[in-house]
């Protein structure tokens, strides 16, 4: 039921000093009533105490309370189990001291609210104990009957797991499949999705879980997790994906902890992007126990009057005061108020375009963005087996050339609706590449209106000669087609090796990119990737500098027939595929050898397009580049001096303002060409007022 209106709960709550807590003591009499005592202590004096970490959801009241001296207190129906559990529990006794937040913060009182998440940490660090509540065994549609058993099993083979194969495959058998289901229930439950316990998991001494009666401490159900992966976590076979991420992601992350390294800010943010808070807020106020002191600087002390807007608007000012990169504002990419469960709700939000709106759900690890590059150490990425040391960093965006950044360049105006900034812009939007039928990760309402569909370009600009230089003697058309198809290979790899964006792109990527097109050209439909057939299907008639993308690919990879010399033009129909007289000028002329190994250019494509939901751009003056998927022709693609990454930005009709659409990558621009063009008068800067 709702709060019940007849109960005074601040006749409970005696006024806290700034370092004091309120502990409980509570059981259960005769007729099952809940009996409490509560009292106040200095959190550096504390007698042993036990925290609890569970879900609340929705703010609904059981119809039990808890009954002090002074008055009674409401309990969450998501809590009733607990305190059923605990009161009853032989591990604990009416003696037992217990910090619960519902219960031991004034939640009605926001200014002693904020004071006790400001000393959240602390709490749980004093803490003996944090015991999690996963819930009872049996739930509606998710019975964990045997999940904690079977977890510790798992975690006492786990050497012989390691060591033996045939331990792993025949525990993916279908003797097992009861045990793998029951796990995958309780890993599924909101407390690993929710953003207030990660901390609560990671920042005690000692937790334990509990599953009804039943319970299982941290470093064992850590081993567990590890287990799993040894038996399933390559393909999911046996759990499904969604169920092992986000403990996974957990287990990572206090292993970073416990070696001392603390979670960069944006990056956490980003990293645990699947998880919810009753309030917004608290999806930043929630992590910043974990955090570096700069960072925690960047969040601020917690404050609940504050408009939400506000909040997360602030969060991108006082980043940029403290590091002087503007990288954050590219997280807007993917978190805006139009992605994610919930858009619809967000359509009206006034938060301003530059500003992430954290409260939009994304699938996580590692975060698909450029500017979540490791090397920036202010935002940065997480690898799998832990931080990237900076020695392994050999690559890093910088299309500002940041060092030449003025501070002064940069301000907030209008109660943080504005940032006035300086910039480039490189040119206009004319072409976009499709991406339908590739299963991308896109979940905006804009992308669900408008689709992906290829956009042809309208420029009448003729085939030019780029920059660099090949071997004479190859025929000028030859020469321009190798590095459109080199500049392409770059776009569709991000002009990266890896997903975690350490290392540059292979030079032989140009040279994978052709055999994926003669494949897609030539070999039979089912010889060639799926994804990449589907987008090469729907991309190849692109106009690109005046030649479609068709006739650049095949151009580069053979020399002509000399009966075969005249001069190919755009069609923007459909294109007849050119029978090749010659053979490929690259080593990998063979289809089969593209795999999609880790560092491969096709798992480099699959991750920019599908993951990172990437469209190929083609401006006015034939620029290239990778566009988010809810960029639009006649966006103007820009630099904007203190981010790293090029921005795609909408102008207003009504007023010279932009909108914040999303990073990209442009082809030749992504390490400081810019500043060099600006330099030579190539270029003019000028003032973008961003709302």
């Amino acid at each position: 039921m709702e709060a019940d209106n007849r109960i005074n709960q601040t006749s409970v709550y005696v006024p806290l000093a700034h370092d004091q807590i309120r502990l409980l003591r509570l059981y259960q009499d005769n007729e099952g009533r809940f009996i409490g005592e509560m009292d106040i202590f200095p959190l550096n004096n504390c007698p042993p105490f036990f925290t609890a970490s569970y879900v609340w959801g929705e703010k609904i009241y059981s119809e039990r309370h808890i009954t002090f001296q002074n008055g009674e207190l409401l309990v969450l129906m998501n809590l009733e189990p607990f305190l059923e559990m605990v009161t009853t529990h032989a591990n604990f006794s009416p003696k037992t001291w217990w910090w619960i937040d519902s219960l031991c913060i004034n939640q009605t009182d926001l200014q002693e609210r904020s004071a006790q998440v400001a000393i959240m940490e602390d709490i749980y660090k004093a803490a003996k104990t944090v015991i999690i509540w996963l819930g009872d065994k049996r739930e509606e549609n998710n019975n964990c009957i045997g999940a904690i058993p079977f977890l510790k099993q798992l975690k006492s083979i786990r050497g012989s797991l390691e060591a033996q194969k045939t331990l792993r495959t025949h525990l993916r058998t279908s003797a097992f499949s009861h045990q793998w289901q029951s796990i995958a229930h309780l890993l599924s439950r909101k407390w690993f999705t929710r953003a207030w316990t990660l901390q609560e998991f990671i920042l005690p001494s000692e937790v334990k879980f509990y599953c009804g009666n039943e319970s299982i401490g941290r470093s064992s159900f850590k081993s567990a997790m590890y287990s799993i992966w040894l038996c399933d976590g390559h393909d999911n076979t046996i759990m499904p994906r969604k169920a092992f991420d986000s403990p996974w992601n957990r287990r990572r992350i206090h292993q970073w902890y416990a070696k001392d390294y603390h979670l960069p800010l944006v990056a956490t943010l980003a990293y645990v992007s699947d998880h919810q808070a009753t309030d917004p807020v608290d999806r930043i106020y929630s992590i910043r126990g974990l955090l570096s002191k700069r960072d925690r600087h960047v969040v601020g002390q917690p404050d609940y009057r504050l408009k939400l807007e506000t909040v997360f608007a602030r969060l991108v000012e006082v980043f940029w005061k403290e590091y002087g990169i503007l990288d954050i504002i590219c997280f807007t990419h993917i978190f805006n108020r139009y992605s994610g469960p919930g858009a619809e709700q967000r359509v009206a939000s006034t938060l301003p375009s530059w500003a992430p709106d954290w409260r939009a759900l994304v699938p996580p690890s590692p975060v698909p963005l450029m500017a979540s590059q490791p090397a920036r150490h202010q935002i940065g990425n997480f690898g799998p087996i832990g931080p990237l040391s900076e020695a392994t960093h050999a690559a890093e965006y910088d299309a500002c050339g940041l060092s030449d950044t003025r501070p002064e360049s940069v301000s907030f105006l209008h109660d943080l609706k504005e940032l006035r900034c300086e910039g480039v812009i490189l040119d206009v939007i004319d072409g976009l590449g499709g991406l339908e039928g590739l299963s991308t990760r896109c979940a905006s309402l804009q992308c669900k209106e408008f689709g992906h569909e290829f956009v042809q370009t309208t420029s009448t600009l003729n085939l030019q000669d780029m920059t660099g230089h090949l071997p004479s003697g190859q025929p000028e058309r030859i020469q321009t087609g190798l590095r459109l198809t080199e500049s392409l290979s770059r776009c569709l790899s991000l002009d990266r090796g890896d997903k975690y964006l350490t290392s540059k792109s292979l030079p032989k990527y140009i040279f994978d990119l052709q055999g994926l097109c003669l494949a897609a050209l030539f070999d039979a439909p089912e010889s060639v990737d799926p994804l990449f057939l589907a987008w090469w299907e729907q991309n190849r008639n692109i106009c690109i500098q005046g030649k479609s993308l068709l006739d650049v690919v095949t151009e580069s990879m053979v020399v002509p027939n000399k009966n075969h010399a005249k001069k190919e033009t755009c069609q923007i129909g459909p294109a007849q595929p050119k029978r090749i007289e010659s053979i490929p000028i690259g080593p990998s002329q063979d289809s089969s050898s593209h795999t999609t190994e880790s560092n491969s250019f096709l798992s480099r494509f699959h991750y920019t397009t599908c993951k990172m939901s990437r469209r190929l751009l083609i401006t006015n003056e034939g620029l290239l580049g990778m566009a988010p998927c809810h960029a639009r022709k006649g966006d103007v693609v820009a630099i904007i001096f203190g981010c790293s990454i090029p921005l795609v930005l909408r102008r207003l009709s009504t007023r010279d303002a932009w909108l914040v659409i999303g990073e990209c990558y442009v082809d030749a621009y992504m390490n400081g060409e810019v500043r060099r063009e600006v330099r030579r008068g190539e270029r003019v800067v000028r003032q973008f007022t961003l709302v």
